[in-house]
């Protein structure tokens, strides 16, 4: 069986200040996105992981762990500085924001990731005779997992 991998080429993110109706692919799909236009890099490494808390039994000495809290992993994305972009204008609002704004990523092979986040951070790269002004943004995902959607072959 031969493997199929997938890179991001071809891909696209989108942006919406909306929440969905419910937290599943009928309540993501429902909402109006926006493409972020020129993302240039992105460090996607997305999931959530829990934590865990032990103790010794006393009868026994072994060590019993549970699960504790939900953590979802915080990642950047770079976009070329361009002031006349809806998505870029949708993640500064999302900066200024304190509710969560939701994410829609397709992959190269059509697979979409949907997920509500906030935008906690963003940076700027200057711009010289060789380089791209650029607009870094940090995105930390709620605290569940995605919603994920294969593609249609």
């Amino acid at each position: 069986m031969a493997i199929e991998s997938k890179t991001g080429l071809g891909g696209t993110i989108s942006i919406v200040a909306d929440a969905p109706a419910s937290y599943d692919e009928s309540g993501f799909t429902a909402l109006t996105f926006d493409k972020i236009e020129g993302v240039v890099s992105n460090g996607r490494t997305t999931g959530v992981s829990y934590g865990t808390t032990s103790f010794i039994d006393l009868e026994t000495g072994e060590t019993i762990e549970n699960k504790t809290s939900i953590a979802a992993q915080e990642f950047t994305m770079m976009i070329p500085e361009d002031t006349t972009s809806t998505g870029r204008e949708a993640l500064d609002l999302a900066l200024e924001s304190k509710d969560y704004v939701s994410f829609e990523i397709v992959n190269g092979a059509g697979n979409t990731k949907y997920f509500e986040a906030y935008v906690t951070g963003r940076t700027f790269e200057e711009g010289d005779t060789e380089n791209t002004e650029m607009a870094s943004y940090t995105i930390k995902p709620r605290a569940r997992d995605a919603v994920y959607v294969a593609a249609t072959p």
